[in-house]
């Protein structure tokens, strides 16, 4: 391992990606929804403020959804660059030393599902809803083909939630995993909320946003349709159940990572 792949994953910077994130993410989420309030009505019947109910999550990154999109759009550039270090330090921890074949294969796995979704992120930071619509209407084939902030935020959702899942296979194959190399002292607790958000949760999520016609905001579909059909509401409880086990393995990962710095 040369010098600057060493201090990559070395235990601080680890430690620093993983405050950073939890931070950050929750800076996001309670910042960017307090301030899009002061959002006015419009375009056509958007009501003045942000809903969650009624608000897509990428509405924070548009300025027609709030004075202040660059908070989103920046916020998960960020995250998603302080995420690929620790997938890099959890491949580590999940390969070991002198592992067997499936067990490198799933830590392969993970690790190119989650740095891909991160890299997608990245991406969905940068193009957001105005820029793809700019695309949409004034270039031609191929740039105009598709909503381009939907599909690379479907594709980055999608990999890190199957990240998430090849992770949580990872623990159940590997009995021993969370307590030895995560130090979790009640393993079998974390194994429940990976199985229940990544097996149970998530997948109903994901149905129940997939079915709902996806219309725009500043639609009246709250008005005629069941809260069962809102895509706006699933698509928020889908990003709670990724929220969820980003934080699970970033809170996991502070008692090994200080274990690790308080050795000599």
């Amino acid at each position: 391992m040369n010098r600057e792949t060493a201090c990559v994953i070395s235990p601080a910077f680890i430690k620093i990606c993983c405050v950073g994130t939890i931070v950050t993410w929750s800076c996001i989420l309670i910042v960017g929804v307090l301030l899009a309030q002061l959002d006015p009505s419009g375009p056509n019947f958007d009501p003045a403020g942000f809903n969650p109910l009624i608000d897509y999550l990428s509405n924070m990154g548009s300025i027609h959804y709030t004075p202040f999109p660059f908070i989103f759009n920046f916020g998960i550039t960020f995250i998603a660059l302080l995420m690929i270090p620790v997938t890099f330090y959890l491949k580590k921890l999940m390969i070991g030393d002198n592992s067997c074949v499936i067990r490198k294969i799933l830590a392969l796995l993970f690790t190119v599902l989650m740095v891909t979704g991160f890299i997608f992120l990245i991406l969905v930071g940068w193009i957001n809803q105005e820029l793809s619509k700019t695309w949409e209407q004034q270039f031609s084939y191929p740039l105009n083909a598709c909503n381009w902030h939907f599909t690379l935020a479907s594709i980055s959702f999608s990999c890190i939630i199957l990240g998430g899942g090849v992770f949580t296979l990872f623990s159940l194959i590997f009995l021993n995993f969370l307590r030895e190399k995560l130090l979790i002292q009640n393993p079998i607790r974390g194994k429940i909320l990976l199985v229940v958000n990544y097996f149970i949760l998530t997948p109903i999520f994901l149905t129940l946003f997939t079915s709902c016609p996806l219309l725009h905001s500043e639609d009246l579909f709250w008005k005629t349709l069941p809260i069962w059909k809102w895509a706006t509401f699933w698509e928020w409880l889908f990003a709670i159940s990724m929220t969820i086990g980003m934080f699970f393995v970033c809170i996991s990962l502070f008692r090994p990572l200080n274990a690790k710095l308080r050795k000599p």
